[in-house]
């Protein structure tokens, strides 16, 4: 299950970031990037470290043409624990 948790960011003092979890573990923060802008910072995207750019699971709709054509970006979160290797996620073994 997703959850969120709000915290203060652990390098900049008061910044508030959310903290995204899934069942209990934290997957990724969300955070403000200037003055009109957010940051999404998780190696547990689905995908990530794949090398093809965007992780595969990260999806952006305009939805133009639709009753509320307002844009969502949708992520799916893979909590497998994960290692950096030459400089690359490289997940555990299920």
């Amino acid at each position: 299950m997703i959850s969120f948790r709000l915290a203060s960011h652990s390098h900049r003092e008061g910044v508030e970031i959310v903290e995204i979890l899934v069942d209990g573990v934290v997957v990724a923060v969300l955070y403000p990037d200037g003055e009109k802008q957010i940051k999404l910072v998780s190696a547990h995207l689905q995908g990530a470290g794949d090398k093809r750019g965007v992780a595969p699971h990260v999806m952006i709709s305009d939805h133009v043409g639709e009753s509320v054509p307002i844009p969502d970006i949708t992520l799916t979160f893979d909590p497998r624990s994960y290692g950096i290797m030459g400089g690359m996620l490289v997940r555990d073994k299920d």
